[in-house]
């Protein structure tokens, strides 16, 4: 209760509160699953330089699988 009263307080009305709560899961659902679809059709389709941010991270895992390897054959 407390909670709810504090968002709502926060957006300035129920109304608002629900809609800024809206927007939120609707920005969850993007980031989740629609966003590396398009950045894959960004990359492949369209021919763009892939995002730093994902480029770091896929570096990342690929130096975590290959450390995991040489752990294995130790």
């Amino acid at each position: 209760m407390n909670a709810r009263l504090i968002i709502e307080a926060y957006h300035r009305g129920p109304w608002r509160a629900i809609w800024a709560l809206l927007i939120h899961e609707i920005q969850d659902v993007w980031d989740e699953v629609c966003w590396p679809r398009w950045e894959w059709f960004r990359v492949h389709v369209l021919r763009r330089a892939p995002d730093p941010e994902v480029a770091a991270f896929a570096r990342e895992l690929e130096e975590d699988r290959a450390l995991t390897e040489l752990a294995k054959q130790l």
